[in-house]
């Protein structure tokens, strides 16, 4: 009895440096480090649907590869009779277990190409929820700020808002006041308005009446002008007259003085003469 598994792999191990169980435990090392790095930075389930759904598929895919690889290996443990068995079936089936065993070797380099890539998307899947949580802190920040700057804000306005209802306030009684003293002066107004008619109206009773006045002080005046040039006519011929009379009156009183004169020396000179005569009589 010989068995053909244990050549074969000594054969593969000796041709790849790696035995056929190295994909599962490079599948359990990676699954151990993605769930370290899980732990590490635990991102929103939400952003992690796609990623969660690559690495399943993935880890499926491998499973299905291991469990075929596994297959592979327990037709290699399986031992046939040597006796049986001739040099040609020996030699095809160390040619069917070559060819299992370069289909082997080609899919685990392709696994390790495909976990490679995996692991460059997981790495930059990563990188991109660093990245969001990064700005998800900082949109946070931000927010938090605004809270802030609106809670400001907020107690500004109320503050504005208690002011504008206290000035509201005040302006409200001065508006009442106001109006009350509104009514009280159209009150007024309307009160002397009706002084106003009532002024207006003797105003023009009154103007009729110096209409009426005018006009008979000006028959009047007239009738007294007519007067005034009568007398007047009258007056200046009663001036000439009296005149006249005056004229008369002077050169009669020119006449009786210069005779009063002539006789007042004439009187001198007889006195003279008496005097003359009256001091010869005594010598």
């Amino acid at each position: 009895m010989m068995t053909i598994c244990p050549f074969h792999c000594m054969i593969r191990e000796f041709t790849t440096g790696r035995s056929i169980q190295q994909p599962k435990q490079q599948q359990q090392q990676h699954q151990q480090q993605q769930q370290q790095k899980q732990q590490k930075y635990k991102p929103d389930k939400n952003q992690l649907l796609g990623k969660e759904y690559n690495k399943k598929h993935a880890t499926m895919s491998v499973d299905v590869d291991v469990i075929k690889d596994v297959s592979l290996d327990n037709d290699c443990n399986k031992t046939y009779d040597n006796s049986n068995l001739k040099t040609e079936d020996i030699e095809k089936k160390l040619k069917d277990a070559e060819q299992r065993e370069e289909a082997l070797i080609k899919r685990i380099t392709e696994k390790d190409k495909a976990l490679s890539k995996m692991n460059g998307v997981i790495e930059a899947y990563e990188k991109a929820i660093a990245e969001l949580i990064a700005e998800k802190e900082q949109l946070i920040q931000n927010y938090e700020k605004q809270v802030v700057e609106l809670t400001a804000d907020r107690d500004s306005y109320y503050h504005h808002l208690t002011s504008l209802e206290m000035t509201f306030s005040d302006l409200h009684v001065k508006y009442e006041k106001s109006k009350e003293m509104t009514c009280q002066l159209k009150g007024n107004e309307e009160a002397l308005l009706a002084e106003k008619r009532r002024t207006l109206e003797n105003l023009r009773l009154q103007e009729q009446r110096y209409e009426k006045m005018k006009s008979h002080a000006m028959q009047q005046l007239e009738i007294a002008n007519k007067k005034l040039e009568s007398l007047t006519k009258d007056h200046a011929i009663e001036t000439t007259k009296l005149k006249a009379l005056l004229k008369k009156q002077e050169i009669a009183h020119s006449s009786i003085t210069e005779q009063l004169m002539q006789k007042t020396k004439e009187n001198a000179e007889l006195m003279k003469i008496c005097d003359e005569l009256i001091s010869g009589q005594g010598s």
